[in-house]
């Protein structure tokens, strides 16, 4: 017998997470109280420079801070980064490929700035694309079709995060197919699109591979 679909339904439908970010949810942590002392100033360092570079993240932070965390913090920054700016242009048209690369020796703690960097802006949609989140996509035939997945779940939830941990071990690893699919999908995006790709790298920017630094 069919049923009539309630309003409150769709409102219980609406607040699922994504298997996908539910992944990323996973990475996301504040920082401990033993590397705080060391980490707090080079996170707000992280970012003060994300805030100037992807909008969203101001009006994400806001949010967050009057209490409107979750959807609503991701509701508010896309409604803040559409607005108009003094120029009459939207925030988000200044987005340019927002992309950041988290890197430095092995041991420098840019994994646990990287989990703070993600918890600090969790009112934002994160989506990983790290090898172990994309062999977790049930849903998926293959690496690649995963990672197009993951792509088109954060394009649809924009603005958002893509996070991609341990970059120069994931570009060594992955198959050939792969690594073109991700280089295709970022240079396809818009460049005023607003989606945030963060990368975390256990080595200095120098040492880093130039072709598995493309996306950043």
């Amino acid at each position: 017998m069919w049923q009539p679909v309630h309003a409150r339904a769709w409102r219980q439908a609406a607040g699922i997470t994504p298997a996908a970010h539910r992944a990323a949810s996973s990475h996301a942590r504040p920082l401990g109280a033993v590397v705080a002392p060391c980490l707090a100033e080079p996170l707000a360092v992280l970012i003060a420079r994300l805030r100037g570079s992807f909008p969203p993240v101001e009006a994400c932070l806001a949010a967050d801070k009057d209490g409107c965390g979750g959807p609503g913090a991701a509701a508010a920054a896309a409604a803040a980064a559409a607005r108009p700016t003094a120029g009459g242009a939207s925030a988000l048209s200044l987005v340019r490929r927002p992309r950041l690369l988290i890197c430095g020796p092995e041991g420098a703690g840019q994994g646990h700035l990287a989990a703070a960097l993600l918890h600090a802006l969790e009112g934002l949609p994160i989506h990983a694309i790290g090898l172990p989140s994309l062999l977790a996509d049930a849903g998926a035939r293959s690496l690649e079709e995963a990672l197009v997945h993951a792509f088109v779940e954060a394009r649809r939830a924009a603005p958002a995060l893509l996070f991609l941990p341990h970059l120069p071990l994931w570009w060594a690893t992955a198959p050939a197919a792969l690594r073109a699919a991700l280089l295709m999908l970022v240079e396809d995006l818009p460049p005023e699109f607003p989606l945030l790709l963060v990368a975390v790298a256990d080595a200095p920017a120098g040492e880093v591979d130039p072709e598995a630094s493309f996306p950043v």
